[in-house]
């Protein structure tokens, strides 16, 4: 499964990001682009005086491999 991840700088130059599961992965960078600076216009997510989501900086899809190498969680399971 990819996500899709989102970095925006804050108005204290700080980097945030969100990250999106279940994405639409035939999205074009300008397509994200927009919507990312629809939600810097919004100014809805702060903390205090930070706009967290204040610029858009990147975006990208990211896939996760995830290799177990044990789980004693699941071997407790099934004995």
């Amino acid at each position: 499964m990819k996500q899709l991840q989102l970095n925006f700088q804050s108005n204290f130059d700080k980097k945030h990001h969100v990250t999106l599961s279940d994405v639409n992965t035939a999205l074009t960078g300008d397509q994200v682009k927009t919507q990312m600076q629809a939600i810097a216009a919004s100014k809805l997510f702060a903390n205090g005086d930070e706009r967290l989501y204040d610029q858009p900086l990147s975006a990208q899809y990211v896939e996760r491999i995830v290799t177990p190498i044990f789980d004693e969680e699941k071997d407790a399971v099934e004995a």
